[in-house]
């Protein structure tokens, strides 16, 4: 099957190749003719049936020692061939574990490189604008470009050896131990969500020259949840479609290809009490298959699979609940690799044909039809076989998972290299003994490391984002190569010494040339290397952060694979169904003591303000009171009596204030005090220096 076209710079770039070895040739047979005249005529040559002309006077120039352009170009190119080499091996690894380079960041890290070897020769703009394009170009066989797919970080982390290695080592238990290798037992369920509107990117036809060709389509994005079932014969459950409203409506199911099962919740998402519902529509379902064998549920680690009722009905029915490794669904999951897909696509297809011949929206009257055809397409029984398969459960098959699919958990997951002295099996000496272990190089390394600031590095914790390695290398200018003694090379030797001498002298410029070459790649790979550790460390400390907030008291927290209906499970469930109720409780009690509180604080709010408005008028009273009686106290003192009435007191006439209610701890009766009262009243007692009592006086 043809390829595609290749470009016109690699077509210039292959000629070129082609071209270099017929002058190669065309040179050897040149000296092997001992030709010593000048190459009169123009010589040709043939490659693949089509003829190349070849220069006469650069064949004249190759003979005299000159050198091919492709050469020429690669002594005057930015990286040497080492360093090219270590470029794409560090690109490949990127993307291999999910971080693939953009052409600025490749860029960048030529830049770095050829900084360190050139130093301040090297220009401040770089390498230049095209220069990653020319690079990829160069080695086509080996990089090329790609369109991004998005993978969650969380998703990249949680396919790794571990977690692999307990999947499969839970499923083959699970499967030689219970499920006698029925494969008409083996079922897997997983929700997807579906939406009116939008869809897969489709290919259609326009105008040439535009830039945007729009597809015109309905705008309601209201979700629609949709269970999927499928057995490892090759069959599949009816399926369960939760709409999102407060109650069913009969006009929901009309069409129905499928026969589903219908549900309905606020936001249009499965819960708990429809996860149980579901689990008593699949053993109704499957019960008769089962014929009183045990089956086998595969399902993600959502909330509403591991509900107290959920599993209690499993555990009755003989269901064994088994859970694939958290956000590991992409790689472990037959209806996210294989099904979903096509289905998605098929659901596309006839959105845009119910809608072409009946110039209708999808609403909950039509999703049924629609989404049935779409389900019977995409659900056949070579895509559920394949499902299954592809996943390594039936046939079992731990390999399906390889290393490529792996390379994204390697940020995440650490081994702590041991020496042998640090080996378990390695027998421990006796009280009276002593260790004869001899100073290796090795050993000798991690007795320094673990005494220098790098001694996270030998210890057995994981490394934190805080974790420095120190300034162990400056990269420094390496000078080009160029050609060296050369007359003393070109001259012939006249003794024994002289011919010696001068074959010392190749063997040094030889080493020096290879010592140079090896001082190029390393540095060039510690340059790399500081920038990939600036990306890891910076992926750690986000990762430490998100710990920080993570929740505490969660049942399936750690990631891992595993059986749901298993007893301590279920036990596990119980108790954490107990706590939460227990806590519910509590926190409906405190809601009830404080709208209580807020309650009885109003009432006081309100007495209080009527308190003081009373308070205000009485003032006024008094203080018309306090006039009267000073004018009827200095009438009698000129008359040389007492006055007729007492003198009139703030404190005797005015509301005292009213204690605030008041809440003790939970349990303890509610008391009323004066000890927390906010009253703001200050007019109450002698009411400052006019309401004191006056001095004694003699009339």
């Amino acid at each position: 099957m043809p390829g595609r076209a290749q470009s016109q710079s690699k077509k210039a770039k292959e000629l070129r190749k082609i071209t270099d070895g017929l002058y190669k040739k065309a040179k050897q047979i040149y000296i092997d003719e001992h030709s010593t005249h000048f190459v009169d005529r123009k010589p040709k040559s043939y490659r693949n049936g089509k003829r190349i002309k070849l220069s006469a006077s650069t064949l004249q120039r190759h003979v005299h020692g000159g050198t091919t352009k492709s050469t020429s170009n690669a002594s005057r190119s930015w990286l040497k061939t080492s360093e090219a080499e270590v470029v794409i091996q560090y690109t490949v690894k990127m993307a291999n574990r999910g971080f693939p380079l953009t052409h600025e960041r490749l860029k960048e890290c030529v830049d770095d490189i050829c900084w360190a070897r050139l130093g301040d020769e090297f220009p401040v703009m770089g390498v230049g604008k095209n220069w990653s394009g020319r690079f990829i170009g160069k080695y086509s066989d080996r990089l090329t470009t790609y369109w991004s797919h998005h993978l969650e970080d969380k998703r990249g982390r949680a396919v790794n050896p571990a977690t692999n290695a307990a999947w499969f080592d839970l499923l083959g238990k699970t499967l030689q131990g219970k499920m006698d290798h029925e494969f008409n037992n083996i079922y897997a369920a997983d929700e997807s969500g579906f939406f009116p509107a939008g869809g897969p990117r489709m290919r259609v036809i326009g105008l040439r020259g535009k830039k945007t060709q729009h597809l015109q389509g309905d705008g309601n994005q209201e979700n629609t949840t949709v269970i999927v079932t499928i057995c490892g014969d090759g069959t599949a459950l009816r399926p369960a479609v939760i709409f999102k409203g407060q109650a069913y409506q009969v006009r929901w199911n009309q069409d129905n290809p499928t026969n589903t099962f219908l549900g309905h919740s606020k936001k249009g998402w499965t819960d708990g009490e429809i996860g149980v519902e579901w689990i008593k529509d699949f053993h109704k379902q499957t019960k008769e298959k089962a014929a009183g064998c045990v089956r086998l549920l595969l399902v993600d680690g959502h909330n509403s699979h591991y509900t107290l009722g959920f599993l209690q009905f499993a555990r009755k029915h003989h269901i064994h609940v088994l859970c694939y490794p958290a956000h590991g669904t992409h790689i472990y999951q037959g209806l996210d690799v294989i099904i979903f897909g096509p289905l998605k696509t098929y659901w596309t297809e006839e959105k845009a044909k119910f809608k072409r011949e009946t110039g209708l929206s999808i609403t909950k009257e039509h999703f049924l039809g629609v989404y049935g055809h779409a389900h019977l397409r995409a659900l056949t029984p070579g895509n559920i076989k394949a499902a299954f398969k592809k996943t390594g459960i039936i046939p079992f098959d731990c390999s399906v998972v390889t290393e490529e699919m792996m390379a994204p958990s390697l940020e995440s997951s650490y081994r702590v290299a041991r020496d042998a002295m640090d080996n378990p099996e390695t027998p421990t000496p006796g009280p009276s003994q002593s260790p004869k272990l001899f100073k290796t190089p090795v050993r000798h390394a991690i007795s320094g490391l673990l005494n220098s600031s790098a001694s996270f590095l030998v210890s057995s914790s994981p490394i934190q984002s805080t974790s420095q390695l120190p300034s162990l290398y400056t990269p420094l200018p390496i000078s080009p190569r160029r050609a060296r003694y050369t007359a003393l090379l070109e001259a012939t030797p006249t003794t024994v010494l002289e011919e010696q001498l001068q074959g010392a002298l190749k063997a040094s410029l030889k080493k020096n040339m290879l010592q140079k070459e090896h001082m190029i790649t390393m540095q060039s790979a510690l340059v790399l290397n500081g920038a990939y550790c600036d990306v890891v460390r910076r992926q750690l400390q986000a990762q430490e952060e998100n710990r920080k907030k993570s929740k505490k008291g969660r049942l399936v927290g750690d990631g891992l694979p595993r059986l749901l209906s298993a007893e301590d499970f279920v036990k596990r469930v119980e108790a954490f169904h107990n706590d939460s109720e227990a806590k519910e409780v509590a926190l409906q009690q405190r809601r009830a003591t404080k709208a209580e509180q807020s309650k009885a604080n109003a009432e006081w709010k309100a007495l209080e303000k009527q308190r003081v408005t009373e308070n205000k008028l009485i003032r006024a009273q008094w203080q018309q009171d306090k006039a009267a009686w000073e004018s009827e106290r200095d009438l009698a003192k000129r008359e040389g009596r007492e006055p007729r009435w007492k003198q009139p007191f703030l404190r005797d006439v005015l509301f005292p204030p009213i204690p605030k209610p008041t809440f003790v701890a939970e349990g303890t009766e509610r008391e009323e005090g004066h000890e927390n009262s906010e009253s703001s009243d200050d007019d109450f007692g002698n009411g400052g220096d006019e309401e004191q009592e006056p001095e004694e006086e003699d009339y």
